[in-house]
């Protein structure tokens, strides 16, 4: 279908040709309707206009990646760390990007570098933290995710995280308090639920471990094998390797 441009857009582009906003917001009607050579010339034009709209820049990245591939996703981010490096908002984003492409190692890099110019960041904290984890790297994991949790204590998937590492450093009681957190703040009761019951468990209450485990089968009865073998087998470094799996496509 044809690309339909609103007169407004129309009207901003022809009062100002350099306007990356307009420019964005007109390549994104191309994308949409699947023109994307047309599309990614304009987050082109957008971001050279403006290397520091980091809404322009993710679209060129991905798009250019999913046309000639990720290499030249990172050397488009290459560019415009080039053109700003003092950016947190494009640092953060070259730690997400190589986070999605399972790159821990470089999205450790990318967000330690992130934290150095923004330092009060809490995505940055939660995927350097997960990197970590993917790494099996759990006390630096377990610190970085603190910190996410201490610069915004109710996000539910940052207090969740840090409950796992918490539980992967052995520190039970901690990833019980964590989990807990994340309950209270709203947080996927299942999941809630089952890391409290891991780190009961672990602390060697069975039988409370157990009743929060038969929780878990009321309410979702698709977790029972994972419940009975969580009852059996469920160790700290066996959640490790979940951390791991669970966050390795998120940012």
């Amino acid at each position: 279908m044809p690309a339909r441009i609103s007169n407004q857009l129309r009207e901003a582009l022809r009062s100002n040709p350099l306007d990356p906003v307009a420019l964005f917001n007109q390549g994104a009607v191309y994308h949409n309707a699947g023109e994307a050579m047309r599309a990614g010339g304009l987050f082109r034009r957008a971001v050279i206009v403006n290397p520091r709209f980091v809404t322009a820049v993710g679209h060129l990245v991905r798009h250019r990646a999913a046309a000639d591939g990720p290499a030249i996703g990172m050397a488009i981010l290459s560019w415009m760390l080039c053109l700003v490096p003092l950016s947190g908002q494009v640092r953060a984003l070259a730690c997400q990007y190589q986070f999605e492409l399972d790159h821990f190692e470089f999205s450790a890099r990318a967000g330690m570098r992130a934290l150095m110019v923004d330092p009060a960041n809490p995505g940055v904290c939660r995927l350097l933290g997960l990197s970590f984890a993917s790494l099996q790297l759990m006390p630096e994991a377990e610190m970085s995710l603190a910190r996410s949790c201490v610069i915004l204590p109710d996000w539910t998937d940052a207090l969740l995280a840090w409950a796992g590492a918490r539980f992967a450093i052995n520190d039970n009681i901690g990833a019980i308090e964590a989990a807990q957190r994340a309950q209270l703040a709203g947080g996927d009761e299942v999941e809630c639920l089952l890391l409290i019951a891991r780190a009961t468990l672990a602390l060697d209450r069975r039988g409370d471990a157990e009743a929060l485990l038969d929780q878990v089968v009321a309410m979702d009865r698709s977790r029972a094998r994972e419940v009975e073998i969580a009852k059996l087998t469920m160790t700290p470094a066996d959640y490790a390797d979940l951390l791991d799996a669970k966050h390795r496509g998120i940012p």
